[in-house]
């Protein structure tokens, strides 16, 4: 059987452009789980792999047609399900199997069922305790991670790594923390650009001593520490150390910077983050995996209420906080006159929720469009194929406007051209086109000066990964074109 699936799978696609070793497994293994229940059951437990945990109640509203009594108390049975305080839960392995040939299966599908998951997840957050409200971001999380770079210069978010017990920062730490920092600064690897890179030690030693609670560790199953980053919290005892260390937060907390000198400790609910480093001698771990798992859980830290700000000048690092829900505040000067992008992320009140809707828009097409077709929206949308036609004939006016997709628009070869150059060019985001996809598609089609070899190895990424992320930012870019046809329609009517 793996055989047949393994010679199915490299006359479908390039092999090059899928790394089929990896999915036989997954795809046998979803045959035996759709062979050991019922089509009922089935359909629930791939619903289940949605849900960190599910009631009958909870599992029903992410279904089209409620399962009947005694099917819930048949998954109850089932060996790789859990019952919990909190409902039945899936074993992580089989959830993730699921999760992915659901995706594959039936793509559209999957994306609303999840959509209506993020929607349920975002709905129970604030009616939970902190112990359930951690456990939804570290589901959502996992959810998410499966739609994030799988290779990245910072972080890969493929490796199923998990991490060991949180536990706060300990002096004892601090030896094994100078350790990474010295082995990245070696490595020339992010860190502050508006700190003076001599600072790096004593500024992790002053954090140290006197507030330590701005220190965050993600260790392994031993409590050893494999990944940490430390800032400050702003109030008015850290907001000195903070000028001395990295006076261009002035620049960057504006007005704000007044009132935190006059804040007290037990009021503060903003990390300045500054310092971030890995093991990157791990003998059984790469960099990237630890950075990733870093993130994952920093971010789960975060959604308790906090705010995060934090600055920096590498622009894939740059890419990336977008991808994570970061939004950004402006520019300001670092060291030696750095110019720095300031991004924020907010878990303060209400913000969750808004999280998880940037999340949704920029990991899904569908969620991002309106739940009832509006007449003429299909002739305006386009599909990722012609969005590829487009780009590799955007300089060849004639060759353009001989496209099907552009006879359907009614549009010149220029207009078409000057829209696409001119959303890769913004700044902003335009959701769900991350700033990362805009680098790789103006490389891939606007520059045109590197084959895919070399446009793989500068975004530091194997050619697969690449193809995989060319594929998603010209589904993304498709999207946002599409939209823009739509609203210049709707201008054009009511201009008419």
């Amino acid at each position: 059987m793996s055989l047949a699936l393994t010679v199915d799978m490299l006359f479908s696609e390039s092999a090059e452009e899928r790394d089929v070793w990896r999915e036989v497994p997954a795809v046998l293994s979803a045959e035996f789980l759709r062979e050991a229940a019922s089509p009922n059951l089935y359909r629930a437990l791939t619903a289940l792999s949605l849900l960190p945990a599910a009631d009958e109640a909870l599992l029903n509203r992410l279904l089209d047609k409620p399962l009947e009594g005694a099917d819930y108390y048949q998954l109850t049975a089932l060996s790789f399900v859990r019952d919990t305080m909190d409902g039945i839960s899936l074993h992580q392995v089989v959830a993730r199997i699921l999760r992915e040939d659901f995706a594959r299966r039936t793509p559209e599908q999957f994306e609303a069922v999840r959509h209506r998951a993020f929607v349920l997840l975002a709905e129970r957050f604030h009616s939970v305790d902190q112990r359930m409200q951690m456990r939804l971001s570290a589901h959502i999380m996992e959810l998410y991670r499966e739609f994030l770079p799988s290779a990245h210069a910072y972080a890969n978010f493929s490796s199923s790594l998990k991490p060991g017990e949180q536990k706060p920062f300990q002096l004892e730490d601090l030896p094994e923390l100078q350790r990474f920092m010295k082995a990245s600064i070696l490595g020339s690897d992010w860190q502050s650009e508006l700190v003076e890179p001599a600072d790096y030690p004593a500024l992790l030693d002053g954090i140290a001593a006197r507030f330590p609670e701005g220190i965050f560790v993600v260790r392994d199953e031993k409590g050893r520490p494999l990944a940490f980053c430390a800032g400050l919290w702003l109030h008015a005892l850290s907001m000195p150390l903070l000028e001395r260390y990295a006076p261009g937060c002035r620049q960057m907390l504006g007005e704000e910077a007044f009132s935190l000198h006059e804040l007290p400790l037990e009021a503060a609910d903003t990390i300045f983050v500054l310092l971030s480093a890995v093991n990157s001698e791990h003998s059984l771990y790469r960099p990237e995996e630890l950075g990733a798992l870093l993130m994952e859980q920093w971010l789960v830290h975060m959604t308790r209420g906090l705010r995060g700000i934090l600055a920096a000048a590498d622009p894939q690092l740059n890419a990336l906080l977008s991808v994570l829900g970061f939004q950004a505040c402006g520019k300001v000067t670092g060291f030696a006159g750095i110019e720095l992008t300031t991004w924020e992320l907010d878990f303060r009140q209400s913000a969750f929720d808004q999280w998880i809707q940037r999340i949704i828009r920029q990991t899904e097409t569908a969620a991002a469009q309106p739940a009832l077709p509006r007449e003429n929206d299909h002739r305006l949308s386009i599909e990722r194929n012609e969005m590829k036609q487009m780009l590799e004939r955007l300089f060849e006016l004639d060759k353009l406007e001989e496209l099907p997709v552009m006879r359907r628009f009614c549009w010149s070869g220029m207009q078409v051209r000057a829209t696409i150059q001119e959303i890769l060019a913004d700044t902003h985001q335009a959701g769900p086109l991350t700033a990362m996809e805009k680098e790789i598609l103006i490389a891939g089609y606007l520059r045109k000066d590197r084959n895919k070899s070399e446009l793989a190895a500068s975004f530091h990424m194997s050619r697969a990964t690449f193809y995989r992320h060319m594929r998603l930012a010209e589904q993304h870019l498709a999207y946002v074109l599409g939209d823009r046809l739509r609203q210049a329609e709707v201008v054009f009517n009511k201009n008419i």
